[in-house]
């Protein structure tokens, strides 16, 4: 998962060998889903490839494996990540000028976040959660 955080980082950032890196992040990915197979493992190369996707500017196949990075954090049992994909789904899809099925995903990630709000004890800690969660939702959308 660190090479995935890695790799978020990179593409965001401006160039100067990012492009290089990124994309040793995704083979990393790649080598790891081939040797272990796991839905972590599926899961992280799906939102790789999906992040690579959005920064080359491909809309359409980046909200796809956003979506599919979605369901494989499901059936991983990552409700963070998968809200998190679900999110840059919404995010990507509203870009690419879907609007209806950019809502499907945003809602989808919001109910995540709110049924994993109230599991969280303490007013102060869930408050903080929810700003948190609103955050990432704001800044997919922006």
């Amino acid at each position: 998962v660190a090479i995935l955080e890695a790799l978020r980082y990179l593409v965001r950032t401006p160039a100067g060998g990012g492009d290089a890196r990124a994309s040793a992040c995704l083979r990393a990915l790649e080598r790891l889903e081939r040797h272990f197979g796991s839905p972590l493992a599926r899961a992280a190369l799906q939102e790789g490839r999906a992040l690579m996707a959005a920064a080359d500017g491909s809309l359409e196949d980046a909200a796809t494996l956003f979506s599919r990075a979605g369901d494989a954090w499901e059936d991983g049992v990552f409700p963070l990540r998968e809200a998190r994909a679900r999110a840059a789904s919404a995010q990507t899809l509203r870009r690419a000028g879907h609007d209806a099925d950019a809502d499907g995903q945003h809602e989808r990630a919001r109910a995540i976040l709110a049924s994993l709000a109230v599991q969280i004890p303490g007013d102060e800690l869930r408050s903080a959660f929810a700003r948190a969660a609103d955050a990432m939702l704001m800044a997919r959308e922006s």
